[in-house]
């Protein structure tokens, strides 16, 4: 009896909200076209519906089981709008056949000169608040979220295996690999670090460092410098026009080193020296080499440099002065690019070289000489 009196009651309030160009399920105040309220009193249980509806047929296309659709124009429409509860929507799909399986699918096309969004999530409030969430299980390919085509846009962080974010891309993982593939037969693939503003201080910089401090860099600057950092100290400096600086910012050579340098084994420094290589070959006079040697002052001395910022050995020191040595080969000295004086002590390898010529042949003429002498005193010393 109960039902049919709820039947005749539910007759009646669609005849009337009909006539009202509006259908209400138990309401009387529908609030749109059709209207659907759960009944007073009635038990649901778990992901129960408010509207079901199920097709069982068998044909192999895609069957919409709801859709809904807003034709407003030009102006903003929305196909479905769901309110309430802690997940606005809830996208569900299984089965033991086909070669996929969807939750939630969105395609959106359009010749407007708006924004089109396939996918569209807002999640506002305290707490934690998610707005839009993928789950895939099983099977050999899962997406959690899966774009075919189009542009994604991420407003602030994205964390992939790290829920808590603090960078534009923050990674968490046992063992953090990013990897970039190229298709391509002539291009590789590249990663670009830039800066859009007119004038950063870098342009861009790949950090090295602990959860607490960042001990390591390789940073391009603004001014074409490029420098590398190790420990919290600059330890390699290229600037624009390619020098290259070790534990200095180098200024006048191509490489220029901060203290000592060496090499895995002992001798030195190979260049090239091929004649077929070099044009107006002359001899060295071996008798002005000696001249000028003799001409250069060897010394002691103790660097007081507190001027070009060098890292300078301590205790005393075996050597030349660049303003002797220019006396005698203005050539091989040069100013560096803050005024002072600089020669390569390597260079006179070659003048040693003539002036011990002159005189090993020097020597060799004094013992033919003192042969002479020896001969003659010996024939005197047996006349007698």
């Amino acid at each position: 009896m109960k039902s049919i009196i709820y039947i005749i009651s539910l007759s009646v309030t669609l005849v009337s909200q009909i006539y009202s160009q509006k259908i209400g399920l138990n309401t009387t105040n529908p609030i749109a076209p059709f209207h659907i309220v759960q009944p007073a009193n009635f038990p649901m249980y778990d992901l129960q519906p408010v509207i079901y509806s199920e097709y069982t047929g068998t044909t192999l296309v895609d069957i919409i089981a709801i859709k809904g659709k807003s034709i407003p124009g030009e102006s903003w429409g929305i196909g479905g709008d769901f309110e309430g509860g802690s997940i606005g929507v809830n996208g569900h799909s299984s089965g033991t056949s086909g070669a996929s399986f969807t939750g939630v699918k969105g395609e959106v096309s359009g010749n407007g000169s708006g924004a089109y969004f396939a996918l569209y999530g807002d999640a506002q409030g305290q707490g934690t608040n998610i707005a839009v969430y993928g789950k895939a299980l099983q099977g050999n390919t899962n997406w959690a979220g899966y774009f075919d085509a189009g542009n994604v846009y991420i407003n602030n962080n994205l964390g992939i295996g790290n829920s808590t974010p603090t960078m534009d891309v923050d990674v968490l993982d046992f063992q953090s690999v990013i990897r970039l593939t190229s298709n391509s037969s002539s291009n590789g693939s590249v990663l670009e670090l830039r800066n859009s503003t007119p004038s950063p201080n870098i342009l861009g910089a790949i950090n090295f460092g602990t959860a607490n401090s960042t001990s390591g860099q390789i940073a391009y600057l603004n001014d074409d410098h490029l420098t590398i950092r190790v420990n919290n100290a600059e330890r390699v400096h290229i600037n624009p026009s390619g020098l290259v600086g070790l534990g200095r910012t180098p200024a006048t050579n191509r490489l220029e080193v901060e203290g000592n340098a060496s090499k895995s084994s002992a001798g030195d420094w190979l260049a090239n020296s091929d004649a077929r290589l070099k044009k107006n070959i002359e001899p060295l006079d071996a008798e002005v080499m000696i001249e000028k040697l003799l001409s250069l002052k060897g010394v002691t001395y103790e660097w007081n440099d507190d001027k070009t910022g060098s890292e300078r050995p301590e205790g005393v020191q075996y050597g030349f002065t660049a303003q002797n040595i220019q006396e005698v080969f203005p050539t091989l000295v040069e100013e560096d690019a803050k005024g002072y004086l600089q020669t390569a002590y390597g260079t006179y390898d070659a003048m040693t070289v003539e002036a011990i010529r002159y005189l090993y042949k020097e020597n060799q003429s004094l013992k033919s000489e003192l042969e002479e002498i020896k001969s003659l005193l010996k024939q005197v010393l047996e006349s007698k």
